[in-house]
């Protein structure tokens, strides 16, 4: 028996569970002001038939009341709690008798109402529920009844129809998932069949460091925590690196017993915020899971800081909250295509760049030739893939050079060169947007773009400006870009710039010394760049890869254009790099793609034009091994990590059937 919240094990046997509210109700400000902050009063006329209609919300707590007018006033099939079950009492009536779970459900789909003159709903008005009363009161709760419940759920999940699953009851602080999580193997099957579980943090605060509750801290649910009116992150929320995303928690108006509202706090309320959120998902895209949820609702959130605005211990970690237009429109964007099973049509790609976020969703810029476009899509887990997207509508031929990359949340930025007017452009996602600007303009300024996102999600892009032989940078710093140079003086310098960010937030850039045909590197540092040279043993190089190692260490691959090698350098420990051939001679290493493995080794993808072959090169400075891993393949290459399982898809060329597709995994 587990009985306190600073253990860091929970076992099999039972664990009470607590109610995640606050004892105190109180009265203070109207719904409208969280209303506004997660953008509900905007959903009906954006999204005027995205309702939740068709799904239903289990929800396991103290019952609900489903005689209170918004919500249906009535039990069983024709009303909106269309069925549940009693787990105190064990019988089939699971009216609420404490207040507890009736707020809750009052979230996720309360039918309108007023108080004091404003407007109040739930998230999904129009969304069915299910009761499923585990307790009296809000004290500690024993698990076989959670386990029941889950266990009904399954049993009836389709019968019933139901598609999401809200738990505001939780024990425990966990900074790691659990190993022996009480629910663990329910709530995985659960997340198999693609019903989504949303679960309170807790209430208790970090005062003794990050951590969250259980079941919040199950790999299989999505953990929820609160924040004030002001945007802030309540004090009383759990949060650390298992948070999966905040909303309103505070100043709550919600449906209570009998016919009543009342004012209510605590990440309880802030979890069936988000039930709702997925039920309006589920309702766009049913086949919609777990990852692609948590993946929709981080890329559709606003940034939060904890420690920019929170008063007492804060874990200085950025979180994502809760925006539900974002979200419902990310979710439009990333519907299926006609034919999901392939990459989009793009036999004329030319160019291209990917990156998958942390929930395994993969994204994709790419230069369609044929038709001079910039398009973008994105791929399930699943492996389905979006219709694809022309990111500049302009009648230019845009992205024949394209750099993409995604910041924590896991939205994409993409740099690419707009070839019609010779400037640097680039496409950041604000809303479920792209919005669009032009950094650099005129005189072939934007080639060998490099993107990538620093700690505070603003992006930077190196690149060459033909005109005057320069290295250039453009940083965004909140407001506006900023424009410096790297390395710029009477010689042509930052042909093939590619750029890395490492744990801290700086950046390296590789490139090319064009005059000398030497392989240079420019670090960032607190005072400005620190300019060396890699490679003076080069006479040209090109197709350049860069990558930071988990210890900070500069990383590159690139093609000694001479000799026609592929080459690898690493940083040294006491200064320096230490250089190694991996291919010789016949055109091998070009389009190399540099990826760093959870043991630190290079692995590093490149065509071989003699071979008319992409390899796979991977070990470190001292030993390499090289194999084939697709005849006919490889220009073009673009490659990512899958960080959930360190396996690599790549996108390449097919000579044979002249295509270019994205849909290759090893690792």
């Amino acid at each position: 028996m587990l009985q306190s919240r600073h253990n860091l094990a929970i076992t099999r046997r039972d664990l009470p569970l607590q109610a995640l509210e606050s004892r105190a109700m109180l009265s203070v400000a109207p719904w409208n002001d969280a209303s506004g902050l997660m953008g509900q009063d905007q959903l009906a006329d954006l999204f005027p038939t995205i309702n939740g209609a068709g799904q239903v919300v289990a929800i396991i707590d103290t019952g609900i009341d489903y005689t209170n007018p918004r919500l249906g006033g009535g039990f069983g099939p024709g009303f909106k709690v269309i069925a549940g079950h009693d787990f105190v009492d064990n019988d089939s009536d699971p009216r609420d008798t404490n207040g507890h779970g009736t707020a809750v459900a009052g979230m996720v789909a309360a039918d309108p109402y007023e108080v004091g003159g404003r407007r109040y709903q739930g998230i999904a008005p129009t969304a069915k529920l299910v009761a499923l009363r585990i307790n009296a009161d809000t004290d500690s709760t024993p698990n076989a009844r959670i386990a029941e419940a889950l266990q009904w759920v399954i049993d009836r999940r389709s019968t019933l129809g139901i598609t999401v699953v809200n738990i505001s009851f939780g024990t425990g602080h966990f900074d790691s998932p659990p190993s022996n999580g009480a629910f663990a193997s329910q709530l995985a099957e659960l997340a198999s069949a693609g019903v989504i579980v949303t679960a309170a943090s807790g209430n208790g605060g970090i005062s003794i460091g990050p951590g969250v509750d259980y079941p919040a801290a199950d790999p299989n649910t999505i953990a929820v925590g609160s924040v004030d009116e002001f945007d802030s992150i309540a004090g009383f929320t759990e949060r650390g690196k298992l948070l999966d995303i905040l909303a309103p928690g505070r100043e709550l108006a919600t449906a209570w017993l009998g016919d009543t509202t009342r004012q209510s706090f605590g990440t309880s309320f802030s979890a069936p915020i988000v039930a709702g959120t997925a039920a309006l998902l589920k309702q766009i895209n049913p086949a919609t899971n777990l990852a692609e949820v948590r993946s929709i609702l981080q890329a559709g959130g606003e940034d939060n800081l904890d420690g920019d605005s929170e008063t007492g211990p804060v874990t200085n970690r950025r979180f994502s909250r809760l925006d539900i237009p974002t979200s419902l429109r990310l979710a439009q964007r990333r519907l299926p295509a006609n034919d999901p099973s392939e990459m989009p049509n793009a036999p004329n790609t030319r160019a291209s760049s990917i990156q998958i976020d942390r929930h395994g969703v993969l994204h994709a810029a790419y230069y369609d030739a044929g038709d001079a476009r910039l398009l973008y899509a994105t791929r399930s887990p699943d492996g389905l893939w979006s219709q694809a997207i022309n990111v500049d509508s302009s009648p230019i031929d845009a992205g024949r050079y394209v750099s993409l990359s995604l910041d924590s949340a896991g939205r994409p930025g993409i740099a690419y060169f707009d070839a019609t007017n010779g400037d640097l452009k680039f496409a950041r996602s604000v809303k479920g947007q792209f919005v669009l600007a032009t950094l650099d303009a005129r005189q072939s300024v934007g080639l060998y773009p490099s993107t990538q996102f620093d700690k505070q999600n603003r992006p930077a892009v190196a690149y060459y400006h033909k005109t005057k032989g320069d290295l250039r940078f453009a940083a965004f710093d909140g407001s506006n870009w900023r424009i410096s140079d790297i390395d710029a003086d009477a010689a042509d310098r930052g042909r093939s710039a590619t750029m890395a960010v490492n744990s801290i937030g700086r950046f390296g850039v590789a490139y090319e010394d064009s005059t000398t045909g030497k392989l240079k590197v420019a670090r960032q540092t607190a005072v400005g760049w620190l300019i060396d040279t890699i490679d003076n043993d080069t006479a040209g190089v090109s197709f350049m890869s860069a990558a930071f190692d988990s210890t900070d260490k500069f990383q590159v691959s690139y093609y000694d254009a001479t000799p026609a090698d592929l080459k690898f350098a690493v940083e040294r420990s006491f200064g320096g790099y230490r250089t190694v051939t991996i291919a010789s001679r016949g055109a091998v290493g070009l389009y190399s793609q540099l990826l760093i493995d959870g043991d630190n080794n290079a692995q590093i993808l490149y065509y071989s034009r003699r071979d008319d072959a992409l390899f796979l090169a991977a070990g470190n400075v001292t030993n390499f091994v090289a194999r084939r891993i697709e005849a006919g393949a490889g220009r073009f290459t673009s490659a990512a990590t899958d960080a959930r399982d360190g396996s690599i898809v790549y996108g390449h060329y097919r000579s044979g059937t002249q295509t270019f597709v994205i849909d290759s995994t090893f690792g």
